[in-house]
């Protein structure tokens, strides 16, 4: 009786090699990853208010203080322009906007180096890491459009039909702060002084940004050269399409949107370039 001969087994052997040249990542590697990036983001939020005493608290509260101190220095000194909301409701939609871009920018910037034990041992998108900020921002920002609806009643200030254009504009606001931040995460890696610059261009951005007065009550050229920070014309956005006011997104928006979506172009295809030499360089 003849025995059956055992087949010897076949072993798929997988090749990781670096790739040359300019290139952009796999973003369906990253879908397939999304269970992954989601576990980043629930980290981020159960450890940001680990062992505070307000917890969630401080997202309500920092825009809220912020917005009572620029009423009380600056109320009275900053020129309203005509039609504008009070200056309560017109700087806490506008603090509430900043805050998701500035939070997102500064945390995807660090965010490789905040995970460079894992970047550096277990192969996986590295993209997913600058990513998950995302997820754990807009988190604090439903939490603070929660408190502007509140504060708009409190102002006799109700969602219109233009409210349903506000996804368009935190889209694109979500788009632009990760364009600069993945683009410094990446830049972060390779020079660790970046971190200090961070908060410097951040502030800079503050006040370039429609936060305590309207860019209608500018004269040439300055307004020209207000409205040439891509930024701006978004967070008027946020604010017109809650508060309206004088200030309605237009002819701006035609550059803003192929601004914002060419630099995330760069900024996936630098960072997807770079990402090969991470381990060697943390």
């Amino acid at each position: 009786m003849s025995r059956p001969v055992a087949l010897p087994r076949t072993r798929t052997v997988t090749n990781i090699r670096a790739r040359e040249g300019w290139h952009f990542p796999d973003l369906r590697e990253v879908a397939r990853h999304r269970e992954l990036l989601f576990n980043f983001a629930r980290r981020d939020l159960s450890v940001r208010y680990r062992q505070t005493w307000l917890g969630v608290g401080w997202v309500v509260f920092q825009p809220l203080a912020l917005m009572g101190i620029m009423a009380l220095f600056f109320g009275q000194v900053v020129r309203q322009a005509p039609g504008q909301a009070p200056f309560p409701v017109f700087v806490f939609t506008g603090l509430v906007a900043w805050n998701f871009f500035n939070a997102l920018v500064s945390e995807s910037a660090a965010s490789v180096i905040a995970y460079q034990a894992i970047v550096m041992k277990v192969f996986f998108p590295r993209l997913i890491v600058p990513l998950a900020p995302a997820l754990t921002t807009l988190v604090d920002l439903a939490i603070g459009l929660c408190i502007v609806l509140v504060l708009m009643a409190v102002y006799g200030y109700y969602p219109t039909l233009r409210t349903l254009l506000l996804p368009v504009f935190i889209v694109l606001l979500a788009l632009a702060a990760l364009s600069l931040g993945v683009f410094l995460s990446a830049l972060n890696v390779r020079y660790r002084d970046i971190r200090y610059a961070i908060p410097v261009m951040m502030q800079a951005l503050f006040f370039s940004a429609p936060i305590m007065f309207s860019p209608s009550i500018l004269s040439s050229p300055f307004s020209t050269v207000y409205r040439v920070n891509p930024i701006a014309p978004i967070i008027e956005g946020v604010r017109w399409s809650l508060i309206g006011g004088p200030d309605v997104p237009g002819l701006e928006l035609l550059y803003v949107v192929p601004v914002v979506l060419g630099a995330l172009v760069l900024s996936l295809g630098y960072f997807e370039t770079t990402q090969q030499s991470f381990a060697d360089v943390l």
